[in-house]
This record gives C-alpha cells, structure tokens and sequence, in this order.
C-alpha cells in the first residue's frame, strides 16, 4: 500500500502549456534508383562520423572503447546532414548525405555561399540499397525567410539515443509559431518536382 503512494507522489504531472512535444524529424534519403528532393533551410551541412550496426546508422564515439559500431568491428562512414523542407505541406526532414555526394557537389562543400533556401535533388544510382547518391544543389535560391527549420544536431541526438529536451518557454514560443506558420500554409517557392 505505502509503495503506491510512493508511485503516485512520484507522477510528473503537467499542465497541456508545460508540454512541448519536439517532432521526430524523418531522414530523407533516396531509395535504390529513386531521387528525392527538398529545399534545404540551414545554412551549411553537419558531418559526422558514423558506423552502420545492424540495419540502422549510429554515431562514432571519440572513446572507441564505447564506441557500438568499433566494438563490433564495424567500418566508419561520414555523413552528412542538412535541414530540409519538402512542400508544399511544409514536411520537415533530415536530408541525409554521403560522402561521395558530398565531394561531387560544391555547394555542399560550402563554396557556393549559404544553401537555406536552395533546391536539393539525391539521386540513388543503380538498384542497390547501397548504391551511390548523387546531389545535384540549384544555383538559384527561394525565398524562405518564413520556412520551418530545426537544429540538425538535435534532431539526430533525439534519434540516436530518444531524448526528448526540456523546452524552454523561448524555444515553446518558437515551436508554436513555427506549428502556427505550418498551419497557416507555406506558399510554395516556384515549382517543385516531388518525384
């Protein structure tokens, strides 16, 4: 009797304005012979180093003696990821890119200036899962002043290892603004091709 008291003092009660629940934000990745495409909404890619373990990529750990994909003996990968955008329900995702697309496009590499607001094509060669992606970044930049965006590394923390950050009432605001804009419509930046 006395531990269910004990349990029930120890409910973290919450008010619906208390809570914000961050969205899961899908990877964008093309699937073998296929091509995805998205607007990107920040400002330059985040790489990191990766490991595949099982069916899924998770993160190199400076420490290899904690390090899941090391311990297994699994090779590491690069990856990279941008915040994206595909319309014209405003969709928020991870668009996710290897290595070899990066080294093939120039804008990825940051030579080409600021990407928020420009197109994004991946291109999946051949009929491979893995088979090699192929980026293709448009010259030509849409106006996204107003576009939903996210903090990539969040969002792949979230991915990785589930946590859910306590927002602060800057970040709700935020949130609600951005759900509020989502709401409201996005107006879609010239045409779109959403094979």
């Amino acid at each position: 009797m006395n531990g269910d008291v004990q349990k029930k003092a120890a409910i973290d009660w919450k008010e619906p304005e208390e809570v914000v629940v961050l969205p899961r934000i899908p990877i964008l990745s093309p699937g073998p012979g296929g091509t995805v495409a998205a607007f990107i909404t920040s400002p330059k890619v985040l790489g990191v180093q990766t490991h595949w373990v099982g069916k899924r990529t998770r993160p190199h750990f400076r420490d290899t003696s904690s390090c899941e994909g090391c311990l297994l003996g699994n090779p590491m990968r690069w990856k990279g990821y941008l915040a994206g955008m595909v319309p014209p329900r405003g969709l928020m995702v991870l668009i996710e890119i290897t290595w070899e697309a990066y080294r093939g496009c120039l804008a990825l590499q940051g030579k080409c200036g600021d990407l928020v607001g420009r197109k994004i094509e991946l291109h999946r060669m051949g009929q491979a899962t893995n088979g090699k992606i192929v980026a293709k970044v448009s010259d030509e930049v849409a106006e996204a002043k107003n576009w939903p965006t996210f903090d990539v590394r969040e969002a792949l923390e979230r991915i990785w290892f589930g946590e859910r950050p306590k927002a602060s009432s800057e970040s709700r605001k935020k949130v609600k603004d951005l759900l509020t804009d989502l709401v409201d419509g996005i107006g879609q930046p010239g045409s779109f091709d959403d094979r």
